[in-house]
């Protein structure tokens, strides 16, 4: 019970601002196509800049929000601002099932190492140099059209 409650309060909480990454420039991820080339993340960011989404097949809440960020990628692009999906699942195969099941409209990647936000989901906004300008820990309604003004606020900073 003790574990399950710990769990729970970190999908709540989130992670705290210390444990947050400042820059995701060096980050190295795998496309979902039969290339697997490996990408560094900086790679695939307009000058615009990117909502960048951690997300885990497991993670009820993250499957949730999909057709939300797929909703908030069609007011964005107008921008040229993309929205990647970063799935931090260690099991290849997993990952690949599921989006077999569930195909996605957005771009999709899997993380190289078994790194990434310590809560999900976690969307970090991100300029064209990496550097993250604001987190989202946790569900969001990506739909609010406040929460489109504000990532359009923070990559103009």
């Amino acid at each position: 019970m003790r574990i399950w409650m710990s769990i729970f309060i970190v999908f709540l909480v989130g992670c705290s601002p210390e444990q947050q990454p400042t820059n995701l420039g060096g980050f190295i991820v795998e496309p979902q196509s039969a290339d697997k080339k490996q990408i560094n993340l900086l790679n695939l960011i307009p000058k615009e800049g990117a909502v960048v989404n951690f997300w885990a097949s497991w993670c009820e809440p993250c499957r949730k929000e999909m057709p939300q960020l797929e909703q908030l990628s069609e007011k964005l692009k107008v921008l040229n601002i993309v929205v990647l999906l970063i799935s931090i699942d260690e099991d290849q195969f997993l990952f690949e099932e599921y989006l077999l099941k569930y195909p996605q409209k957005l771009k999709v990647y899997r993380a190289m190492a078994s790194t990434g936000p310590d809560a999900l989901p976690t969307t970090y906004i991100v300029d064209f140099e990496g550097n993250i300008t604001k987190v989202y820990a946790g569900v969001r309604d990506w739909t609010n059209d406040d929460i489109a003004a504000d990532i359009i606020q923070s990559l103009k900073k």
